[in-house]
């Protein structure tokens, strides 16, 4: 009879302890799976992060982005191909902070002033809607420690400047992007349009289009003399 209740206690061990096994191998899978979400969604959020014109992550500008539609690039390209392209020359900044020093750049080009272009500071999808589109556009885009010029579509939130851009040149204007404030671009040779050690120039979609056309410039704090004389030629053509 003891030897018959002890082999009963054995299963009830037997069968406790594989309870609690199985138990405890669930929760570890659970843990596991919720691990796992918790990577993927850091990993998704830190490709996606937008950066300031020092390289910060703009927080604000995440949070636009997050408010913003889907469609809100094509409801912006309707919208610019309504309007009449005006003659002249449009002078694009996208930072309040440095849209002086892009402007005394241009100063320094005689033709500049003859064109009497518009100057507009860009912030935001509604900035982009509302502006009149013209003929020459010169889209100064300011150093940032990733170097980024105009936005990847696939790994940023953000994609004011590659935005504008894309507009632009749907509606047929002649678009400049001028990445300036970049030490590299100090001393260039004297063929050089832009610092050919920024690799996005070559690897971006837009900007390597824009480079086939000579649409691509990279300063420091002014612009060299090749580079003067091609903005020349393109303000002569107005």
């Amino acid at each position: 009879m003891i030897q018959k209740r002890l082999g009963v206690v054995d299963v009830f061990f037997e069968e406790l302890s594989y309870n609690r096994n199985y138990l405890l191998g669930f929760f570890l899978l659970h843990v596991m799976e919720i691990g796992v979400i918790c990577c993927a969604y850091k990993i998704s959020i830190s490709k996606q992060v937008v950066y300031d014109e020092n390289g910060h992550p703009d927080l604000k500008s995440v949070s636009r982005q997050k408010d913003s539609p889907s469609h809100s690039f094509d409801a912006t390209s309707e919208k610019q191909k309504r309007k009449e392209l005006k003659k002249g020359m449009l002078i694009v900044s996208f930072h309040r902070s440095t849209q002086q020093f892009h402007h005394d750049a241009l100063n320094a080009l005689s033709e500049f002033m003859k064109t009497s272009p518009v100057k507009v500071l860009i912030k935001n999808s509604k900035d982009l809607r509302d502006v009149e589109p013209h003929k020459l556009v010169i889209l100064f885009v300011d150093f940032n420690n990733r170097n980024i010029i105009l936005e990847n579509e696939d790994t940023e939130i953000g994609s004011l400047r590659n935005d504008t851009t894309k507009v632009f040149l749907s509606l047929k204007c002649d678009v400049f992007v001028v990445y300036c404030k970049d030490k590299g671009s100090q001393d260039l040779p004297p063929n050089n349009l832009y610092n050919p050690t920024l690799q996005s120039i070559e690897e971006h979609p837009v900007l390597s289009e824009l480079k086939r056309n000579n649409r691509v410039l990279t300063i420091n704090d002014k612009f060299h003399p090749r580079q003067v004389e091609l903005l020349k030629k393109s303000c002569q053509q107005l």
